[in-house]
């Protein structure tokens, strides 16, 4: 087992979802409410009204959209980039449109995922390696429709991995980069050993937290 503490400037009860239709700002609140209460807890009334407005789809039973992914496709993560659903397999990128077409595919060409983030705007930022294991590898940027806008080759190990907007953080064992999604160098922060995992966030900035401590870099 395994235990997570948070630590936040902010309590639930304090966010107003009736004043904002931001996913993220509902997705927040109940993350705090479940954080404070260790256990799953039932939204609040609010919070089901803010899903029923404005995500009328969810909730019901029949079928709304289907696309038939490759047989026995394992599927590591389902989210969002440039308007269409991207289902990240084992073997590549799979884009499918809000009505069940397929917009694209990425294949890794017989790399190995390591690490991969859809957070950027548009794009979709992936850790390929050339071995299961190993430093070795490619860090690439797609778009929606399966078109790859840049690779780097590096050797360097990768801590974490996050893209938001235009940019991609990438934390290494002794430094953080951000680049920009034709991964051209943004900003480099050096002497980060203390760090484990890396948020970056639109605006540029990004947030890096340890196993004690966390703090915000601002290029």
């Amino acid at each position: 087992r395994k235990e997570m503490v948070v630590y936040s400037a902010i309590l639930p009860e304090q966010i107003d979802l009736s004043r904002t239709r931001s996913e993220g700002v509902a997705g927040l609140k109940g993350f705090l409410e479940y954080a404070r209460q260790g256990n799953p807890c039932q939204p609040p009334l609010e919070r089901v009204a803010y899903w029923n407005e404005f995500h009328p789809r969810l909730g019901r039973e029949e079928r709304y959209a289907e696309c038939l992914l490759p047989e026995n496709a394992v599927v590591y993560d389902l989210g969002t980039v440039g308007g269409s659903y991207c289902a990240v397999t084992e073997t590549g990128l799979r884009f499918v449109t809000t009505g069940g077409k397929l917009a694209g595919s990425y294949s890794y060409d017989g790399g190995y995922l390591h690490r991969c983030s859809l957070g950027g705007d548009g794009y979709a930022a992936l850790l390929l390696g050339r071995y299961k294991s190993g430093s070795q590898g490619r860090l690439v940027t797609v778009d929606s429709q399966g078109r790859e806008l840049a690779s780097l080759d590096i050797d360097e190990e990768v801590m974490s991995l996050s893209a938001a907007g235009k940019y991609v953080a990438v934390l290494y064992q002794d430094h953080l980069t951000i680049y920009d999604k034709d991964l051209q160098e943004y900003a480099v922060l050096k002497d980060v050993s203390a760090a484990g995992t890396v948020l970056m966030r639109s605006d540029g900035s990004a947030v890096l937290t340890g196993a004690s401590a966390a703090s915000l870099y601002l290029p």
